[in-house]
């Protein structure tokens, strides 16, 4: 029996697309998840280490809407500004 895995999907923008944005647009998201999983794929066939480094590799991938910083650098830039 396939267990089922719940994976959660965070895109923090500013209404233009300012500072904040965390992706290109959300409707990218499929686009780049497909470079890993072809559309349709059942995700839980693949393990959470499988699942784990393809969400690191996209969190580590310089974006141009965001001054070619990666969307993890941009997170931690936007945390530490609220703290």
């Amino acid at each position: 029996m396939a267990t089922k895995r719940r994976c959660r999907t965070l895109v923090c923008h500013e209404p233009e697309g300012g500072p904040l944005a965390l992706a290109n647009h959300p409707t990218d998201a499929p686009s780049l998840l497909r470079q890993y999983f072809p559309k349709g794929t059942d995700l839980s066939v693949h393990d959470e280490v499988k699942l784990q480094e393809v969400a690191d590799s996209l969190n580590t991938r310089p974006r141009q809407t965001l001054g070619w910083k990666t969307p993890a650098e941009a997170y931690a830039e936007t945390v530490a500004m609220t703290d």
